[in-house]
């Protein structure tokens, strides 16, 4: 079994999220923009069918919506990111400070959470078989990558704040 520092499951935690929020963002973005291609409409939901109708008739109305959709998708990622994932971040944060140094590395997570892991993964499995479109199911991971690109930055923060040799409070306002 591997064990690490505490400040190692930081980082790892951090550039985990960090890397599946690159991830999910750029997949998410190929999916918005392919919605741009002539022809390829799929029957489903579509959050740009309702581009007309926020940006009148006309020319570049597809293109406006594309843009106001991955600004929209930008802000909420951000904010829940910053409101729930960093709380979910940190409740990590201290039940790793709480065990003995060094730990094992399957510590990374509580089991709460690795059910959690899972079931995210099952539900974006699930999505390639919802009647959605590609700009609805881009926007849902744009939204969720920006998410945990913003929520890995509670596992940096504390990572460097260890590195420094700071106190470590068990609550902070990150």
């Amino acid at each position: 079994m591997m064990y690490c520092k505490h400040r190692t499951i930081f980082l790892l935690s951090g550039t985990l999220w960090l890397f599946i929020g690159i991830f999910l963002m750029t997949i998410g973005l190929r999916f918005l923009l392919s919605s741009l291609v002539p022809g390829t409409s799929v029957s489903g939901f579509s959050l740009l069918a309702y581009a007309p109708t926020w940006l009148g008739e006309g020319k570049g109305v597809r293109e406006n919506g594309i843009i106001i959709l991955i600004t929209m998708a930008l802000l909420i990622g951000y904010f829940k990111g910053k409101f729930l994932l960093s709380k979910s971040a940190l409740r990590e944060i201290n039940r790793v400070t709480l065990l003995s140094e060094p730990t094992s590395i399957k510590n990374i997570y509580s089991m709460r959470y690795y059910l959690i892991i899972a079931l995210m993964m099952v539900l974006g499995s699930v999505m390639r078989f919802l009647p959605i479109t590609s700009d609805t199911r881009g926007f849902i991971d744009v939204t969720i990558g920006m998410a945990l690109i913003n929520g890995s930055r509670s596992f940096y923060r504390r990572f460097f704040r260890s590195l420094l040799g700071q106190v470590l409070p068990s609550k902070d306002n990150e």
